[in-house]
């Protein structure tokens, strides 16, 4: 695992780019915002501890959402 330093407002990765990592939450928060079928913005918060990023590597697809440092 290679360590990845942050600061608020920084993007991990954006929607439509290549999946190539799963990421965990070692300190901070992080949010994944995505639009659904209906136009709506869904947004998931991730806190110390969770990990993210993993169902577009299991499925092979390209992002479906960006997710973006909080603190």
């Amino acid at each position: 695992m290679t360590p990845v330093f942050l600061n608020k407002g920084d993007a991990i990765y954006f929607k439509g780019e290549p999946a190539d990592f799963v990421y965990f939450v070692i300190k901070g928060r992080l949010v994944t915002k995505c639009e659904d079928a209906k136009g709506r913005i869904r947004t998931l918060i991730h806190v110390e501890g969770s990990y993210f990023g993993e169902v577009d590597i299991l499925v092979s697809r390209a992002r479906g959402e960006s997710a973006i440092a909080e603190s």
